[in-house]
């Protein structure tokens, strides 16, 4: 062969902000404008032009070919992740539009590539919400039109989207080659089927010899094999049949890898192309995951290429070993890729290191029904990804949609099978994830070889009914619908005993069930972003655009931090954010282990690698293990786990508290009897309770978790904390085995009086129990619902001097707004010149945090970031923000996640949720806190309430 090309185009890259979007008319596919930067290559336009958000960019490339290839090859150039939608010249050329969603393009420039300079133009479009060229961002409808939104709109709405991603190469090859080959082993005989597809260009029939040659995990020869061809003008497919003698599986412990390599000699060129294969199976069996015929319990995270925004958005092989390592070190199995496919060296380095994929596709997750597009573009996604990475072993699973509500998308869905098997008949293939569609007449996968829908987890079952509009049944998704075979759990928190047992008995009485997605997110550390850019690029670089928000909560924490006197409980923001890491392990750990706990689910998935606001054990940046989480990880998602329970984890003293302990096992334990203890104990006070029985693990299938004890025991002791610890006498070590809970002495009446004013009777009760007279004249007013004019006569009595505590912050908004709607409302009724704000907070997957100062209101609890297993319930949600800083502030809110639903603008939020302003000679105390309804039902509740009473009031 003679002067192949093969070179990569990495140097010399220019960007530019097209920002008139003149771009092509005033020629810049042909040379380029004066304006044009160096840029940063492979990336974002936002990496050259931080100050780019969305629009149109430019790439341009000027490289130098010394020789052109001879007639007998073509030239290409290969665009990997030109992100969303690229068009591309070559010397002024065009050479087409692409949308490309994580596909590779392939440019044909034979006869327009130069001998000497050539000039390579790409313009991205990254689309805005008043729309370019047709592409919009977050609309479904324009003038009633329906338009094309294959982009991902969430993906859009969160990554400095347009880009190239990955390296951009112009290559040669010859006009009979071999350009697609495809590898069906069967992982129980080791019989190999081969097949290629062959190209020929010259415009008559070609001769060749083709060859197959097979190699084994050691590097031998397994197979070797030759046909002499004619290979006609339109091509042809050829196929190889043989059998691999003692062939050796592929599985995560033992990954074997084969490579077939076909060879293509023609009279003029020898073409070898290569692929990785593996002999395995996986598939769906009795509701279970099985691996080459052995049940498995998946331990999968949403990941993505796309890294988070104070990162470099291109690809580097580092990464995707230290994600590796750092994952499969903390238990998980499988890497899915949510909404997207991996970079081809990420596969690569699974298929060596034994780690599943699930891939999905840029069209998956948010096209609209409306887009007149539907079916070609899915289709050129779908067969896109599975041509691409269909031999690979590592790529067990392939998902056709995620949380896809039903209409015409979801509707052509079902019918893709066909066209999928005829791609990729042998793998696994996941229809909606979360299956949002709620229609029990679909199955949530297709088997190999399966040309149907198969109904193989929870309620599936064919002429099954829809259950509803999940737009109407939001509250009750997934494990509220305990038929639901797929489920994404992201429980309100802190996490309700109901909602508890509702996780763990999820799809009792049906088949099995997977948790495809969930999680509880913590608290978004914003500084350690803009640190890790100022890394980066320097202290005084200004931010991307798409930091811009970072950039603006990150400096507004930082100040808030002190002005909120939060320096009194942690040495720095950056300590808060640390402990708030150790609050979210706690929370971790319930989720963990309700899902571990449950024998019906067949897989979790705890949540996002790559994000802002904490969602997982690795950072946003992907380069730190975040504190106190590594270790909770590790333990849970061990495949043997005490999974122990305590209800309530806050008690009084004197109280009966649950004590359960279920073990999860995944078919590690050997059948026989296991003697277990479990003893409570406290390095104050010693053991205060011990427990002894037998787990008997029976012959046979075993389920996923074994329930070993559930007891009810009075607790007189003194105040503190307690653990539970359970352990194996003999037998088997499993992970965890010690659960922490809390006993607090009840509360001693005070002597005091207070005008009780808008309480219900159980509160009102509580209080004369606890020794407080309800006295009208009493200087002490405890507030529950009041109207405005009831309001204005307390606040004169503060005036007077009377401390008026509220316990229901809704009374400052006006009765005809939903102040529950998580949105800002102005507390119209507040009797202060600047009214700021009250926020309902949404305490869900991206939620606050609360943290409490030393005062008199909160003496006896614990100062510093409220934990839920001390407060539970009692963890305020009304926020008061914008307001003057009050003279009294024992309890603080704040949230600075990445993406948030409860908070306005740039998603953020600090205020109080305890505090007292001087009003005349008296006090108005404003306060968040659950107390009204906690009242001798939560400890913590209680002591607040003695504390505000007594702090008023001595």
């Amino acid at each position: 062969m003679r002067n192949m090309l093969n070179l990569e185009l990495e140097h010399g890259w220019m960007a530019a902000w097209d920002r008139e979007i003149c771009g092509k008319e005033t020629g810049w596919m042909n040379a380029i404008p004066e304006e044009a930067k160096s840029a940063v290559f492979p990336g974002y336009i936002a990496d050259t032009i931080p100050e780019f958000s969305r629009g149109v960019g430019w790439f341009w490339n000027r490289f130098t070919v010394d020789a052109l290839p001879d007639d007998t090859q073509e030239t290409c150039i290969k665009v990997g992740y030109a992100e969303p939608i690229a068009e591309y010249w070559l010397n002024g050329v065009y050479l087409g539009k692409y949308e490309s969603v994580s596909l590779h393009d392939v440019l044909e420039v034979t006869g327009i590539l130069r001998e000497g300079e050539n000039l390579f133009a790409v313009r991205i479009i990254s689309p805005t919400q008043e729309g370019i060229e047709g592409y919009y961002l977050n609309r479904e409808v324009v003038e009633n039109k329906p338009i094309n939104n294959i982009v991902n709109r969430r993906v859009l709405a969160c990554t400095p989207f347009g880009g190239i991603l990955y390296p951009v190469r112009l290559a040669s090859r010859p006009r009979v080659r071999c350009e697609e080959i495809v590898t069906e082993p069967n992982w129980e005989t080791g019989e190999l089927r081969v097949s290629a597809k062959l190209v020929n260009h010259t415009g008559k029939p070609a001769e060749a010899t083709v060859s197959l040659n097979v190699t084994d995990p050691s590097g031998g020869s397994a197979v070797f094999a030759e046909k002499q061809v004619t290979v006609p003008a339109d091509g042809q497919k050829i196929v190889f049949e043989s059998a691999v003698q003692s062939h050796k599986l592929w599985s995560p412990e033992d990954p074997n890898l084969y490579r077939a390599q076909i060879s293509v000699r023609s009279e003029t060129n020898l073409h070898q192309q290569a692929v990785d294969f593996g002999f395995r199976d996986f598939r769906v069996v009795d509701g279970y995951f099985h691996l080459n015929g052995k049940r498995m319990f998946l331990k999968s995270c949403n990941y993505s290429n796309i890294y988070g925004v104070d990162v470099d958005g291109h690809w580097n092989v580092k990464d995707g070993y230290r994600d590796i390592t750092y994952l499969k070190a903390l238990g998980y199995n499988m890497f899915r890729f949510l909404t997207n496919n991996p970079y081809p060296e990420f596969i690569d380095m699974c298929n060596k290191a034994g780690a599943l994929i699930l891939e999905e596709h840029g069209a998956s997750w948010g096209m609209s029904d409306e887009n007149p597009n539907i079916a070609p573009q899915m289709e050129k996604h779908i067969r896109g990804v599975l041509r691409r990475d269909r031999n690979h072993p590592a790529v067990v699973g392939f998902g056709v949609m995620n949380e896809m509500l039903p209409g015409a998308v979801v509707d052509y869905a079902k019918t893709v099978l066909p066209y999928i098997r005829e791609e990729d008949p042998n793998r696994l293939v996941f229809f909606n994830s979360g299956k949002f569609d709620l229609d029990m007449g679909m199955g949530s996968v297709s088997n190999p070889g399966s040309m149907e829908w198969n109904h193989v987890f929870g309620g599936e079952h064919p002429g099954g009914e829809v259950l509803g509009d999940i737009r109407e049944l939001y509250e009750r998704i997934g494990v509220n619908l305990p038929e639901v075979g797929d489920v994404h759990i992201y429980p309100d928190i802190p996490v309700k005993w109901e909602d508890v047992m509702r996780i763990r008995n999820h799809g009792k009485g049906y088949k099995p069930s997977m948790v495809s997605e969930g999680n509880i997110g913590s608290f978004g550390n914003q500084i350690a972003m803009v640190r890790r850019q100022e890394q980066k690029w320097g202290i005084d670089a200004p931010p991307m655009a798409v930091m811009a928000a970072v950039y603006r909560r990150a400096a507004r924490f930082e100040e808030d931090f002190y002005r909120f006197g939060l320096d009194e409980v942690y040495a720095g923001p950056h300590d808060l954010s640390h402990w708030a890491c150790h609050a979210n392990a706690v929370q971790k750990r319930l989720y963990n282990t309700m899902i571990r706990s449950n024998p019906q689910f067949a897989s979790m998935n705890p949540g996002l690698v790559d994000g802002g606001a904490g969602q997982n054990v690795v950072d946003n940046s992907r380069t730190h293990v975040r504190p106190f989480l590594a270790d909770v990880y590790m333990e849970t998602m061990s495949p043997l786990l005490w999974c122990l329970f305590v209800n309530p984890t806050n008690i009084h003293a004197g109280d009966e508290v649950m004590f359960e302990a279920v073990l999860a096992s995944e078919n590690n334990l050997r059948p026989g009897k296991y003697p277990v203890t479990a003893r409570v104990v406290s390095p104050e006070v010693g053991c205060i309770w011990e427990h002894h029985t037998v787990l008997e693990v029976p012959e046979g299938d075993q389920p996923f978790s074994y329930p070993v004890f559930k007891e009810f025991v009075k607790l007189d002791v003194p105040e503190g904390t307690y653990d539970l610890t359970v352990w194996m006498e003999k037998g088997a070590m499993p992970a965890g085995g010690r659960l922490s809970f809390h006993v607090m002495a009840k509360e001693t009446p005070v002597c005091a009086k207070a005008a009780m004013i808008g309480l219900d009777a159980d509160a009102e009760a509580w209080l004369r129990n606890m020794g407080v007279e309800n006295d009208p004249a009493a200087k002490l007013l405890l507030v529950g619902k009041a109207d405005r004019d009831t309001l204005e006569t307390l606040y004169r009595r503060a005036e007077e001097g009377a401390d008026a505590v509220f316990l229901d912050a809704s009374v400052f908004v006006d009765p005809a707004e939903d102040v529950y709607d998580n949105r800002r409302h102005v507390p119209a009724y507040l009797p202060f010149e600047t009214k700021g704000w009250l926020t309902y907070s949404e305490m869900w997957y991206y939620h606050p945090i609360q943290v409490l100062r030393r005062h008199p209101f909160t003496k006896g609890l614990p100062k510093g970031i409220l934990h839920d297993d001390y407060w539970g319930g009692v963890t305020p949600q009304f926020v008061f923000d914008g307001q003057e800083i009050p003279e009294e502030l024992p309890g603080v809110t704040l949230a600075v996640p990445y993406l948030t639903s409860y908070a306005e603008g740039d998603g953020y939020l600090m205020g109080t949720c305890l505090c007292a302003y001087r009003h005349g000679k008296g006090r108005l105390i404003l306060n968040g806190f659950k107390l009204l309804e906690n009242l001798g039902k939560h400890p913590a509740a209680d002591r607040m309430m003695r504390n505000l009473i007594t702090g008023c009031t001595e």
